[in-house]
């Protein structure tokens, strides 16, 4: 059962408690009564980096899993926690254009397929842990609020965006499923490691950014 979106079929205030434990209820019914998934589109906020509304909403969920997009066309499919799984695996396609012939006017009739992202396959080799800590950073530098065009005398591409290393930590602390702040340190140390092992991140002063280029080493 496929409900899009959550907003649009919530009687009531998402951000409420109350409001949002009656959603999960009824969705939660609706499981029961059918036997079935019960499968939430919802949406992010301003700032992207998790889903609008009560947090009641990320504790009775069973997975939940981030879609998005960049500029260059790869959507994403990230799981960014599971209960009873592993999390931070990341499905990488693309939307190629497809012709399905033409129509009684003799005008082009397309459409599109989804296909594996060859782009990003050396990316899903990723450990965990450095998957998830790539895509909230994808994601900070994505919002206007936490990212900033990269200061001149760091000499980088033009359009390049960078975000302070510490607000990059802060919030994998938020996004990863450890209980505990010495685990959540490891956690980030180990990613932060492999990134930079990876060449997929750089850093500039008190910065972090995803080089236009990365010399990345020969996976094959």
């Amino acid at each position: 059962m496929v409900i899009d979106t959550l907003n649009r079929a919530l009687l009531g205030d998402e951000n409420k408690s109350d409001d949002m434990a009656k959603f999960i209820r009824a969705a939660d019914s609706i499981r029961t009564a059918f036997g079935c998934l019960v499968l939430l589109i919802h949406h992010c906020g301003i700032v992207g980096n998790r889903p609008r509304g009560h947090t009641s909403l990320a504790g009775a969920d069973d997975v939940q899993i981030a879609i998005d997009k960049d500029k260059d066309g790869i959507v994403r499919a990230t799981v960014e926690h599971m209960k009873d799984g592993p999390y931070g695996d990341v499905l990488a396609s693309e939307l190629e254009p497809i012709s399905l012939g033409v129509d009684t006017d003799g005008d082009p009739i397309t459409s599109c397929v989804i296909i594996p992202s060859a782009a990003a396959a050396a990316e899903a080799k990723l450990p965990k842990g450095a998957s998830l800590a790539l895509d909230v950073l994808r994601k900070l530098l994505a919002s206007a609020i936490d990212s900033i065009p990269a200061p001149a005398e760091a000499n980088l591409p033009d359009k390049t965006r960078v975000v302070r290393q510490e607000r990059w930590r802060e919030q994998f602390y938020k996004a990863t499923p450890q209980d505990n702040q010495a685990a959540k340190q490891k956690a980030f140390r180990r990613a932060h490691d492999d990134l930079i092992k990876d060449k997929t991140v750089d850093f500039w002063d008190v910065y972090v950014f995803l080089p236009l280029h990365p010399d990345k080493p020969d996976k094959t």
